[in-house]
């Protein structure tokens, strides 16, 4: 009978935890995921179908307005983040109302050089704006 009482308390926190982790998982929006997949195929620039595909994100009207920033910042990268845009992004990281999900995409630009570290490949893998390795 005991067993029986704790498992009827442990049963709300156990799907209360795993809720919580799968409210939690992935990109917060399409945008963040296509970024995120452009981001880990990065080298150098982005190809003239990958900022189309960035152009049409910020004209959804479904994207946020971080988004879009993030979206101009990646259009113009050049190897790295422009001066301009770095003040951009740092903007973006002391915004409030910026997402986490935002805030780890403007991270990652302004670490940007030529290619992703693999440390941030893993922080977008966890974040789960990509597929599983």
């Amino acid at each position: 009978m005991k067993d029986a009482r704790y498992s009827l308390i442990l049963l709300p926190v156990f799907l209360l935890v795993v809720f919580a982790r799968l409210a939690l998982a992935g990109p917060e929006t399409y945008a963040q995921y296509v970024m995120g997949g452009m981001l880990v195929n990065f080298n150098h620039s982005l190809t003239d179908a990958e900022k189309a595909e960035l152009k049409a994100l910020i004209e959804d009207s479904r994207s946020r307005e971080h988004e879009r920033v993030l979206a101009h910042v990646l259009i113009n990268v050049q190897h790295t983040v422009s001066a301009d845009d770095r003040v951009k992004l740092d903007a973006l990281l002391t915004d409030k109302t910026a997402s986490i999900g935002e805030k780890l995409m403007a991270t990652i630009l302004l670490n940007l050089n030529h290619t992703m570290a693999d440390a941030d490949k893993d922080k977008l893998l966890r974040f789960g704006h990509l597929p599983p390795k």
